[in-house]
């Protein structure tokens, strides 16, 4: 039962970050960022997070939003080193 569980809750995170990583993208097309290229926290709960909370049918938050970002920003910084040193693979 508790596999049952598990699963269902890596399913829920995984629509949560591929609907996350597509909202991100909308936003950064639009140009919402500053001048530094982040986006600020208002633009994160205000447009983000509400449509996030929408579709997903969750209640996150602007902690929640940065702990996914920050995994995320890991993930792709560690595929990014992979493949600068990916020359020993054929």
């Amino acid at each position: 039962m508790e596999d049952k569980e598990k699963g269902k809750y890596n399913s829920c995170i995984q629509d949560e970050t591929k609907v996350l990583i597509e909202l991100f993208v909308e936003e950064i097309k639009r140009g919402w960022r500053d001048f530094s290229g982040i986006i600020n926290k208002a633009t994160v709960e205000n447009k983000i997070l509400q449509v996030l909370n929408e579709r997903v049918g969750c209640q996150k938050l602007q902690k929640h939003y940065q702990s996914r970002i920050k995994f995320l920003k890991n993930l792709y910084n560690s595929y990014v080193d992979l493949q600068r040193n990916s020359s020993g693979f054929g």
